[in-house]
């Protein structure tokens, strides 16, 4: 049974239910911390590039791995870098997965991160992009980039009384920040939130268009269009 995102994850707006769950937000809040306080991360030779999330779903990690690798393999530095996409095997992302396949040929599907990264180093790699994985603290991360979309940080809660995997305190120990929009406009109030924890970190803006190519060959057609996206509003949205 899939579980249905909750309305009140993106409105701050008062909710019964939300309340409800802040305690348990709160324990959520309370092993993460423990996880990440008493976690020793693994070092690799390999370098590793870690594209994660905060808000739980689609804001575009996917795309941006395949994107990256892309852009490294097309650029002088293949030569001195030899790039690998992994990704944890979860049984409800077969359809990333193939994605990936189909997208790029350098990927690594593990149960275990650090069982991939191992594998790839056996295999020769000495740059790895993980597609999601900053909040498992099991190996060490020379780049952190976290994504976000239009939904930005939602109610501000954690699960389950929000939609957050971790508190946005967090950002403070990551790189980078993707926030992926369909309007590219500048969302200045969030960043000054995350300049406010991390004055250091670098902001970056991505928009999604669709594929002007494909796009001609369905104008004028009556199509039905559905998506298996973690967040789809976007993609509707374009369509």
């Amino acid at each position: 049974m899939k579980m249905k995102k909750p309305k009140f994850w993106d409105t701050t707006k008062n909710n019964n239910l939300k309340f409800l769950l802040i305690p348990f937000s709160l324990i959520f809040d309370l092993i993460v911390f423990i996880r990440k306080k008493f976690s020793t991360p693994k070092k690799f030779s390999i370098k590793t590039i870690c594209i994660g999330n905060i808000y739980l779903g689609g804001t575009g990690k996917t795309p941006l791995s395949i994107e990256l690798l892309k852009l490294i393999k097309s650029e002088d530095i293949i030569n001195k870098y030899k790039p690998v996409i992994i990704k944890k095997n979860y049984k409800n992302q077969i359809d990333e997965i193939n994605l990936l396949k189909k997208k790029v040929n350098s990927v690594i599907v593990e149960k275990n991160r650090v069982n991939a990264l191992e594998k790839a180093e056996r295999e020769g790699y000495n740059l790895a992009i993980l597609d999601d994985g900053l909040q498992d603290y099991s190996f060490y991360k020379n780049i952190k980039i976290v994504c976000f979309n239009d939904k930005l940080i939602g109610n501000t809660l954690t699960l389950p009384a929000g939609p957050l995997r971790e508190n946005i305190t967090s950002v403070k120990d990551y790189d980078i920040v993707l926030i992926n929009t369909l309007d590219n406009k500048p969302k200045k109030d969030f960043e000054k939130i995350l300049k406010s924890f991390n004055p250091n970190i670098s902001i970056f803006y991505s928009i999604y268009k669709p594929d002007e190519n494909k796009l001609d060959l369905l104008r004028g057609k009556k199509i039905n269009a559905f998506a298996g996206i973690g967040n789809p509003e976007n993609f509707f949205q374009c369509c």
